[in-house]
C-alpha cells in the first residue's frame, strides 16, 4: 500500500458540499446546501478558477448561483460553444443551466427578497426566470406541472420557448460584496425526473458521450432517457424496486448500467431501455454485499470497462473489507477484484482517458487507483472531516498537468466538511527509451566478452 499523502484544500465554503465537477482544464463546480431546513445554511452553486502556483495551484471564485430552499445534490456537465452546460438535481427536478461569460451587470436568479418582487414584476419586458421552490405534494393541486406535463414526464420549457436555443439574461446572487461575477449561469429549463408517491428525489444524472441524451434515476427505481436538448422523454423503465444510487452511460453510448439501493445492478440497451444483464457477483462467505457506485470508462475507440464499488450490507462492530471490481463489457463477468480496505466506500469515479479510479469513504478518506491494474497508487487518510461526497478528476491533457504543477493527474473531492480538496498523483519516473537499448547493448556486449574468454 502507497506511503499516505497530504492533499490540499482549494476553497471552504459556509455550506455542506454534494457536487464538485470539472469544467473544462481550469475551472470546477461545486453545489450543496442545507436544503429545505430553516438552520439558515444556503443553497448554492458555485464555480471556481484554478491558476498555477508552483507544484500545485490555488482557485479563485469566480460565480455562484442561489438554488433557494432546494440543495443541488447531483450534477453533470458539458462544454458546448465557448461555454457549459450544467444538468442538476434539486429534489425531484433537474435543472439545466448554461455557464457564460458575463456580458453586463448580472440580475437575479432564484427567489427574490419580498421588497423586491413587485419593482421586478413592473419590469414587464424581463422575462420571469426565477426558479420555482417547492416539494412533492401529494395534492396535485399544490403542483405547477398539469396533468398533461405530468404524462409527458414534466416537461417545462423556460419563457422563451424553445430550450438552449435562446438563453435567458438571468445571474445569480448570494456573493460577497467584494465578490465580483466572471461567469453568468443562465436558466434553460427543467423536467421533473422523479415521481415517487412520498416525495419524488434525483440521485443521478448523466449525459450521453455525444450530449444528445440525458439520463435521470431515483427513488422511484425508473431509469428515465430524456432527448437533449428538447428533454422530450424518450423511455423510462423501472429499473428496480429500490432507488437507484447511481448510473452512467457507456463512452459508445449504446449501454446504460443502473446500481440499487436494494443492492442489485443493471445493464441495459440505450436504444429502447430492454435489459441486457443482471450483473452477478459473488461476495465473501458470510458477507452480504451491495453494490454502490458504478462507472464506465474507456479502453479504446468504441470499447470500455466497468467499474463496480462493492459495501457491506449491514455495518458492524467487526468491520468487513470494500471492494472495486473491473468488469468485462462483452461477457459481463468481473475481470479483477481487489480489497480497498475497511473504510466503507461512499464515491467512484474514473478519469476522463479510462487510466484512474477516484474512491472516497463516509470516514473521509481519498484513494486513486490504475485502471488497468486495479494498483492503489495514493491514498490520503481521513483528508476530510466526514464521509466524501463527490469526485472528479481534472481532464487528464497537458492544460490541466501545467495549471497544477505538472503532476501526472489530479482529483478533486468534496464532503460536508465545507471544504474542496485537490489530490495529486506526480509524474512517474519512466527510464528513457535510449538508456533501455545502452543497457540492452552492453548486456550484448558483456555476454560476448564472456563467451569468448572461456573459449566458447
Amino acid at each position: 500500500m502507497p506511503t499516505s499523502r497530504e492533499s490540499k484544500v482549494l476553497a471552504k465554503t459556509d455550506f455542506p458540499l454534494y457536487v464538485v465537477r470539472s469544467i473544462g482544464s481550469n475551472c470546477f463546480m461545486i453545489a450543496g446546501g442545507g436544503g429545505s431546513a430553516k438552520t439558515g445554511v444556503s443553497n448554492k452553486i458555485q464555480v471556481y478558477e484554478l491558476s498555477s502556483v508552483g507544484k500545485s495551484c490555488i482557485a479563485k471564485h469566480i460565480a455562484v448561483c442561489d438554488t433557494g430552499t432546494r440543495a443541488a445534490m447531483n450534477a453533470a456537465a458539458f462544454g458546448k460553444d465557448k461555454g457549459f452546460v450544467l444538468a442538476v438535481g434539486l429534489e425531484e427536478e433537474c435543472q439545466l443551466y448554461s455557464l457564460c461569460s458575463v456580458a453586463r451587470q448580472p440580475e437575479v436568479i432564484g427567489p427574490l427578497p419580498n421588497n423586491q418582487e413587485e419593482a421586478t414584476e413592473a419590469k414587464s419586458d424581463i422575462p420571469d426566470s426565477t426558479l420555482r421552490h417547492r416539494h412533492v405534494s401529494k395534492d396535485s393541486s399544490d403542483r405547477d406541472i398539469t396533468a398533461k406535463q405530468k404524462e409527458q414526464g414534466g416537461k417545462k420549457k423556460s419563457s422563451a420557448g424553445k430550450l438552449l436555443e435562446k438563453k435567458l439574461p438571468t445571474s445569480a446572487n448570494g456573493a460577497s460584496e467584494d465578490f465580483v461575477p466572471r461567469i453568468d449561469f443562465l436558466k434553460l429549463g427543467s423536467v421533473q425526473t422523479d415521481f415517487h408517491a412520498e416525495g419524488g428525489f434525483q440521485k443521478c444524472v448523466r449525459f450521453s458521450s455525444d450530449k444528445s441524451m440525458l439520463l435521470t434515476g431515483g427513488a422511484d427505481g425508473h431509469l428515465r432517457v430524456w432527448k437533449f436538448p428538447s428533454l422530450e422523454k424518450l423511455y423510462q423503465v423501472k429499473a428496480h424496486d429500490s432507488e437507484i444510487d447511481d448510473l452512467d452511460i457507456s463512452p459508445a453510448g449504446d449501454k446504460i448500467v443502473t446500481v440499487s439501493k436494494g443492492g442489485s445492478a443493471s445493464i441495459w440497451k440505450t436504444k429502447d431501455g430492454s435489459k441486457i444483464v443482471d450483473l452477478q457477483w459473488k461476495s465473501p462467505a458470510g458477507v452480504a454485499y451491495r453494490m454502490r457506485s458504478c462507472r464506465f470508462a474507456p479502453v479504446e475507440e468504441k470499447k470500455s470497462t466497468l467499474f463496480l464499488a462493492h459495501i457491506p450490507v449491514q455495518r458492524s462492530d467487526k468491520a468487513a473489507a470494500c471492494y472495486l471490481s473491473k468488469w468485462d463489457t462483452t461477457t459481463w463477468k468481473p475481470e479483477k477484484v481487489v480489497s480497498t480496505g475497511k473504510e466503507v466506500l461512499s464515491s467512484l469515479t474514473t478519469s476522463n482517458d479510462g487510466i484512474f479510479i477516484g474512491l472516497g469513504t463516509i470516514s473521509g478518506s481519498v484513494m486513486i487507483y490504475i485502471a488497468f491494474s486495479l494498483q492503489e497508487i495514493y491514498r490520503a487518510k481521513e483528508s476530510h472531516g466526514i464521509f466524501v461526497t463527490g469526485l472528479d478528476f481534472l481532464p487528464c491533457d497537458s492544460k490541466s498537468s501545467n495549471l497544477v504543477g505538472g503532476h501526472e493527474v489530479s482529483l478533486l473531492s468534496v464532503s460536508v466538511d465545507n471544504c474542496v480538496q485537490i489530490h495529486h498523483v506526480p509524474q512517474r519516473k519512466m527510464i528513457s527509451f535510449f538508456w533501455v537499448l545502452l543497457l540492452f547493448i552492453l548486456s550484448l556486449l558483456l555476454a560476448y566478452l564472456l563467451m569468448d574468454n572461456i573459449g566458447l
